[in-house]
């Protein structure tokens, strides 16, 4: 009795399915499918390309140029200078806090040596990046005063802190 319920059973749910797949066959007729919108390209309002300039002063612009990365050099120069100094401080101060005897004292040393380099560090890094500033601020004007020019073909932005700077 079972087996014959089961079979029953599986041949309805063939003959059922096979009866509602005609029907949904038969109401799926291409006027029955939603229709895709067809959308019109939008015109660009812009061009991909900048347009070339004829006016370009290059000699100016590579004078301003050259004007910022002689006093980023001269930055990096000085920051590299500070460091140096900071961390011979350092390591002067912490050989010192090292050779003495009371714990106290020499805990006292050890943290006003590290709180030193740390105030010079910083000083440093603030130097740094002003000097940055000033020299991205000082470009921007003097590639203005070159007169008409291609912005967007200048892709650095040294206003931008790029990464953080080291802090021990």
């Amino acid at each position: 009795m079972k087996k014959l319920l089961i079979s029953l059973t599986l041949v309805s749910l063939i003959f059922g399915s096979t009866v509602l797949a005609e029907t949904n066959l038969a109401e799926t007729t291409p006027e029955a499918l939603p229709q895709p919108k067809i959308e019109k390209p939008v015109p660009m309002l812009y061009s991909a390309k900048p347009k070339a300039s004829s006016t370009i002063n290059v000699i100016c612009i590579q004078t301003a140029v050259e004007k910022r990365e002689t006093a980023l050099l001269s930055a990096f120069d000085v920051y590299a200078s500070s460091t140096k100094a900071a961390i011979s401080a350092r390591s002067a101060a912490l050989k010192t806090a090292w050779t003495l005897s009371d714990r106290k004292q020499r805990r006292q040393a050890l943290t006003t040596a590290w709180n030193n380099f740390r105030k010079a560090q910083s000083k440093a890094n603030a130097a740094l990046k002003k000097a940055r500033l000033q020299a991205g601020k000082q470009y921007e004007a003097d590639r203005k005063a070159c007169g008409k020019s291609l912005a967007a073909e200048d892709v650095a932005n040294i206003t931008q802190q790029p990464t953080e700077l080291v802090q021990f």
